[in-house]
Parts: C-alpha cells; structure tokens; sequence
C-alpha cells in the first residue's frame, strides 16, 4: 500500500471515528475515484460505511435497507449517497433523505423513473416544511443497489451535514393513501 493510499484510508477511518455516525465521510482528497450513478455498487468499496441497518426490519418484503455510505464532494458540488438492500431491490416509487444541519432539518425528495426534478424543504416545525426547491436537478439508479447523486448549495456547510433518515418509498408519488415507507433508517 502506498503512503498516500494509507494515508486516505487513515484519514476516511478517523472522520467515522470522531464524526459520529451519520456524518458525511469527507472525500474529496480521493480524485481517483469516480462514482457513476448506475446502481453498481463496486466502485464504493473504499468509503466508509455511515450506517448498517438491521436485516428483516423492513415493512415491505421488496426491499430491505442493509448498507449507507455517503461522501460530500467539494469539486463537483455534489452528495453522493449509496443505499444497498438485503433483498435485490425491485421497483421503488422514491428516496426521501432527511439531512440535518445543527437544529435545522431538510427533506430531499428524490422520484424514480422519467426524467423529473426532486426537491428540497426545510422543517420549520412540528409536521411543517417549506420548500427551498423544487427543482432539484438529481441522478438516482437503482440495480444491485440504489445510488443517488444532488447538489450540496442548497445545504448550509455541507461538511456539517449528518443523514438523519432515509426511506425508501412505494405506491402512488404523494398520494396519502397510496405512498407509503418500503423501508427505512433512523
């Protein structure tokens, strides 16, 4: 192993260590690695896990939520997030992601299928939230895993970001009676 390569892996080890989990692994010093938004997994081999979600506690049999590993990456503007799942992952409707910054929570809403926008809220109580986009520019694919990519400018200090919940959504986009949780993370 070369002294850089230990000194990433060093490095990626001690923010998991003392940042807690759920935080962002800060990686833009790893620029020789290129993350493609396909739904193969193998290229996040070298980032740190950021949450292991118990197997079986899923309340959909279709889909269950086992790995997360997400980066920030300051070059490209962007927030990587990879969601792999104990069963192979069949059709989901969306990903919601909460993000949370200090005391101030946001909700990104990431659709699947034809090209559409997400969008992002900011929680300004309890049950209420505001849009700050809704025209969230995304990638998402889901094959052997669902990966997911969006902008960091709509965030405050990205680097102080932290996953607070992720789901994965079925049914009917919005509709109360027909959208509901898959699986998800707390």
């Amino acid at each position: 192993m070369t002294k850089g390569k230990f000194l990433i892996l060093t490095s990626m080890i001690l923010t998991i260590i003392l940042g807690g989990c759920g935080l962002f692994s800060k990686t833009a010093r790893l620029k020789d690695i290129e993350i493609t938004i396909d739904g193969n997994p193998a290229e996040w081999e070298p980032f740190p896990t950021v949450h292991v979600d118990k197997k079986g506690d899923n309340i959909s049999i279709e889909y269950d939520m086992s790995v997360i590993k997400a980066f920030t990456n300051n070059e490209t503007g962007q927030i990587y997030i990879l969601v792999e799942s104990y069963i192979p992952p069949q059709e989901i409707t969306s990903v919601e992601v909460d993000l949370q910054y200090g005391d101030e929570y946001y909700r990104v809403g990431l659709p699947s299928g034809e090209r559409l926008y997400g969008a992002v809220a900011k929680q300004t109580g309890e049950g209420e939230w505001e849009t700050v986009t809704d025209q969230l520019d995304f990638s998402m694919a889901t094959a052997e895993a669902t990966e997911m990519s969006f902008p960091i400018d709509n965030f405050p200090d990205p680097s102080q970001l932290k996953i607070a919940k992720i789901r994965i959504m079925g049914g009917i986009c919005c509709n109360q009676y027909e959208y509901y949780a898959i699986d998800f993370m707390d």
